[in-house]
């Protein structure tokens, strides 16, 4: 969309739409054509808005918009805080790169790294999306 006069700005209180387009706002998007000025509407979809981007192409401000259907946010998003299963606990060894799981194990879904003495568990750091930390699932292997 076209940001004339920075109406859609996130700092500007003032803007006209100050706030208006923010990450988690709840959108509905209708697929569909105009005609002769008529408009024909299909299949539409309820979402949420993703970050916007702002960028200035020829002087001018430009709004660009994407977001998530309710299934694709689903599918996308991790709940921490949400439980489904059993806990085990591991001692890691620098000698060591893998750490096979229970054999009823059927994922590991959230990890824990204790990385300061006195390794009992008050130090709990997640180990996050992208680290060095994966799970294997084919082998139902924990490994570094």
């Amino acid at each position: 969309c076209l940001n004339t006069g920075n109406r859609f700005s996130w700092q500007d209180t003032g803007a006209t739409h100050y706030n208006w387009l923010r990450q988690g706002r709840k959108i509905k998007i209708y697929m569909g054509i105009r005609k002769s000025d008529t408009d024909y509407y299909w299949k539409w979809i309820t979402g949420r808005i993703d970050a916007p981007r702002f960028t200035q192409e020829g002087g001018k401000e430009i709004c660009t918009i994407t977001g998530r259907c309710f299934m694709r946010m689903l599918i996308e998003n991790r709940m921490k805080q949400v439980y489904w299963g059993a806990q085990k606990f591991f001692s890691t060894h620098d000698s060591q790169d893998e750490y096979h799981m229970p054999s009823d194990c059927k994922g590991v879904h959230r990890a824990f790294l204790d990385s300061k003495d006195p390794y009992d568990g008050t130090n709990l750091r997640e180990i996050s999306f992208h680290s060095a930390w994966t799970y294997d699932w084919t082998t139902n292997i924990f490994l570094l």
